[in-house]
């Protein structure tokens, strides 16, 4: 989902990734940044943008995080001798509900193995799903969290709008 000019940033991303690539001579596109940190004792995986199921690819260059990135993070934190706790850092409206559940299951599993505790600046919908997985959240004063499924209300109104005259053509 987006508009003209997010795909023109995705051509231009693509475009400049296509050119480090020519001139390291690799051939090779640079990786997205990496959602694991070590800072002291305490592994961060950070939990940004868009939620998609398996692993963003090229798109974690747009900020999209995936279910896969997510728990390959939690096993580098588990297997850093030196991270005694991990921080999932949640700055996301959530995504797709395809891997959410596992990944859940998954961030509670690891929670048995190292403490693990949440900081959302935004965790809404699957992002708050996974946050929940963690022994304590905590949110930044002006943070949105909550908001697991939507309701959703669909009108009809082409009786109406035959009665008055009125004719949509979707293009």
């Amino acid at each position: 989902i987006g508009n003209e000019s997010d795909f023109a940033s995705m051509l231009a991303a693509k475009s400049k990734a296509e050119d480090m690539a020519a001139r390291s001579g690799s051939g090779n596109t640079p990786e997205a940044p990496a959602i694991f940190t070590r800072h002291g004792s305490v592994g961060v995986v950070d939990i940004q943008g868009s939620l998609v199921a398996g692993a963003a690819g090229f798109m974690g260059y747009f900020g999209y995080t995936g279910y896969n990135d997510i728990r390959s993070a939690l096993v580098k934190a588990v297997e850093d001798k030196q991270v005694k706790s991990i921080l999932l850092n949640i700055n996301s409206g959530g995504g797709s509900v395809s891997g959410v559940s596992d990944t859940h299951e998954f961030i509670k599993s690891v929670s048995v193995l190292k403490p693990v505790t949440a900081y959302a600046d935004n965790a809404a919908s699957a992002a708050y799903w996974l946050g929940s997985a963690s022994s304590h959240i905590t949110a930044s004063s002006t943070a949105i969290v909550g908001s697991i499924g939507i309701l959703r209300i669909h009108t009809e109104y082409s009786k109406a709008d035959a009665k008055e005259g009125i004719t949509r053509t979707i293009l």
